[in-house]
């Protein structure tokens, strides 16, 4: 539509898979123990594959919580490699007459056509998978817990939100990470620190630590773009369009209606 206008919104939007680990309560989930099996994961999806033809220019592959962008990103790849993926699965011992559960709560088709390709590419590796859909996702994922790995998205502000999740206080991750504490000076630390360069490193220990773990298995980022029909609104010059899931001052007051 040549009337309508496209504005990128500079914002994180993560998807990723969270791993049903142990609660605080001390329930857990003995499929997921060991790292391989969760790094096994990562291998024997196409992400990319994924990326380009379910989200055309908009999702970009990440392997961390820091996007590939960034100069802290320290250029770790799990590229796709099914045959590694059997192989970390039987160095694991992991147990294929296990039934694998996605468990998943976005309803529309892409998201659908998604899980039923990750069914299909850990089928590939051997396997037995069950995708579950939920209308409950944040009772199913961090109370009922009955899956193996869960989808999840997450509109961030910063980074800093998205390591704040392995918090062992996190009201919600706590009861499928355990508690773990080895993540919560750090997530202080960049919570509290105004200095980039001290954010940066701190930044870079994050990322090393969550991919030792693997506790989230991240997929991609998706852009955000707003359309307005720029032949009947003139915005301000200097306006600036934020994160739609969010407060946001655009300046509506002096938005004209033109034509």
């Amino acid at each position: 539509l040549d009337y309508m206008t496209m504005y990128p919104v500079d914002i994180l939007f993560f998807r990723y898979f969270i791993c049903n680990m142990k609660g605080v309560d001390g329930n857990e989930n003995t499929v997921m123990q060991d790292v391989r099996v969760r790094e096994a994961i990562l291998y024997a999806i196409d992400r990319e594959a994924l990326a380009a033809n379910l989200f055309p220019g908009l999702a970009t592959v990440v392997n961390s919580g820091v996007p590939n962008d960034y100069p802290e990103y320290n250029g770790k790849v799990y590229e796709y490699n099914p045959e590694k993926a059997k192989e970390l699965l039987k160095e694991a011992g992991y147990d294929f007459n296990h039934t694998f559960r996605i468990l998943y709560y976005y309803s529309d088709q892409t998201s659908i056509d998604f899980m039923d390709a990750i069914a299909y590419y850990l089928g590939e590796v051997g396997m037995k998978v069950e995708t579950v859909y939920s209308q409950q996702g944040t009772t199913d994922l961090y109370e009922t817990r009955n899956y193996d790995i869960g989808y999840k998205g997450l509109s961030a502000f910063s980074i800093a939100e998205w390591y704040g999740e392995y918090n062992s206080k996190n009201v919600y991750f706590q009861k499928i990470f355990g508690g773990d504490t080895q993540f919560d000076e750090l997530v202080a630390a960049i919570a509290a620190e105004a200095n980039p360069e001290k954010r940066s490193e701190i930044l870079k220990q994050l990322e090393e630590l969550e991919q030792k773990n693997l506790y989230k298995l991240p997929l991609y980022t998706i852009g955000n773009n707003v359309f307005i029909n720029t032949s009947h609104v003139k915005l301000p010059e200097d306006v600036q369009l934020g994160n739609p899931w969010y407060l946001h001052n655009m300046d509506l007051a002096n938005w004209e209606i033109i034509g």
